[in-house]
């Protein structure tokens, strides 16, 4: 598939040749690529999906162009154009088919014609390039410029144009721009880092190349021994984080283990693949340290909180005698409590296990506490209950005795005058004066009893 038509036995064409090789957009092989995609942007041709529109004769006479029978290859290709002479497919392939003949003035007729058949952008980006390489073969240079800028105008980041652009700008002398917009190129796509380097295109610019291309190595080395150590020290914090059976750790290990093989590539790739990996690392590590770091925050806030109940509660207990060992075992947990918010606001991070653990253990102390609390509150409704009962009793009960004693003969006295019926003597009062007694001490046990049970609810 070589572009150039005849063969070269010098050196430095072949290498020519052998690196254009490489350079798969120019070939007719990418066509087959481009055929196969519906992708609309350039970028995304390699990934989008076969629209199924493959086969037929334009596929066969691919076919004969790939094995040299150009013969066949133009019989078949003809046929196609005269039954559909803007068939996009058919006329790439004759624009092929024309270089290798050796006839580019008729190749770029073809490609003009293609481009202008083209129903979509990557299928007009892949023309221009094709139109590109056919003006530099015919030192048309102003030509192949004027179409590189029409790839990027359509889509800047197309990388192919943009090594393009970056040949050049350094033909031209523009040097400062060219190495800037090559370390932009190689740090959005790596595989031109290789091609940088070994472009027998770029020969002649290599002092002002390989300077560049020898600084970035130096910095994604030194990157890599930074963020593979940095990521070490995240694995042994995280086995004292979270123990050597966590999930989150055995993945940062694999990439670790990862890390360790690369490192011994010395290449730019490996030390890329190294600043992956460790990167990730990392991240993980940081999560994992934050979402700790944030567990331990929630257990030691909650803990706080039920401490300062528990004390508030104890404070206000009227009853000290009964409180027991409870004050002490609180003043425990408080300073366990706040030795753990310590780590916290240290941010400790080989701490935390050990802090997550002892917050737990707290928690599990505090439940005892909470326990006690509770019989404690329960043992201070009943003796208020019970104190309120009798208070209230006896009130009550003294009141019936006043009515009952005191208060019923004179009543009783000055109704028998009122209500001559009445059979109230002093002989027989005390029957009544009993039955007041009776029931009014029973309903005055029984008011008591409701009286305190409502304020017991109340309170």
């Amino acid at each position: 598939e070589s572009l150039n038509g005849a063969g070269s036995s010098d050196p430095e064409d072949l290498a020519r040749q052998a690196f254009f090789e490489l350079r798969n957009v120019f070939q007719l092989r990418f066509l087959r690529t481009l055929w196969a995609s519906n992708a609309q942007t350039w970028s995304k041709i390699e990934t989008g999906k076969d629209d199924g529109e493959r086969g037929g004769l334009i596929w066969i006479g691919q076919d004969c162009i790939r094995v040299s029978n150009l013969a066949q290859a133009e019989t078949v290709l003809v046929n196609c154009l005269e039954k559909n002479p803007g068939d996009f497919h058919a006329l790439c392939a004759m624009g092929f088919l024309q270089v290798e003949k050796g006839d580019l003035p008729k190749a770029k007729r073809f490609f003009k014609h293609a481009l202008e058949n083209a129903d979509s952008a990557p299928r007009r980006i892949f023309t221009r390039f094709l139109l590109v390489r056919v003006h530099e073969l015919s030192g048309e240079r102003r030509h192949a410029e004027e179409h590189v800028r029409k790839i990027l105008f359509a889509e800047s980041l197309c990388h192919e144009a943009l090594y393009l652009d970056i040949q050049y700008k350094l033909r031209k002398g523009s040097t400062a721009d060219a190495v800037r917009r090559l370390r932009k190129l190689v740090d959005d796509n790596r595989k031109y880092f290789i091609a940088l380097l070994i472009d027998p295109e770029l020969a002649e610019h290599s002092d002002k190349i390989h300077p560049e291309l020898r600084n970035m190595l130096d910095k994604a080395k030194a990157d890599a021994d930074r963020l593979s150590t940095q990521a070490g020290e995240e694995i042994e914090r995280m086995q004292r984080l979270l123990g050597k059976e966590d999930g989150e750790l055995k993945r940062a290990v694999s990439y670790h283990e990862k890390v360790q093989e690369l490192l011994n590539t010395d290449s730019y790739f490996g030390y890329l693949d190294i600043i992956y990996y460790a990167s990730v690392i990392v991240q993980i590590g940081r999560k994992s340290s934050e979402q700790a770091r944030r567990k331990i925050l929630r257990e030691s806030g909650r803990l706080k909180d039920r401490h300062e109940r528990a004390d508030r509660f104890v404070r206000q207990y009227p009853y000290e005698s009964v409180l027991g060992s409870l004050p002490d075992e609180l003043d425990v947990v408080g300073k366990g409590v706040e030795g753990v918010r310590q780590v916290i606001r240290t941010n400790a991070l080989e701490k935390f296990r050990d802090a997550l653990n002892q917050a737990r253990e707290l928690s599990g102390l505090m439940d005892r506490l909470d326990q006690k609390v509770r019989r404690l509150e329960n043992l201070r409704r009943w003796i208020r209950f019970i104190v309120g009962f009798s208070k209230k009793a006896v009130i009550m009960e003294g009141a019936i005795v006043i009515i009952a004693i005191l208060l019923f003969p004179v009543v009783g006295h000055y109704l028998s005058f009122l209500i001559p019926s009445l059979t109230l003597s002093p002989e027989n009062i005390w029957v009544y004066q009993k039955g007041v007694l009776i029931v009014g001490g029973f309903a005055g046990l029984f008011l008591a009893f409701l009286m305190s049970a409502r304020d017991l609810d109340d309170g």
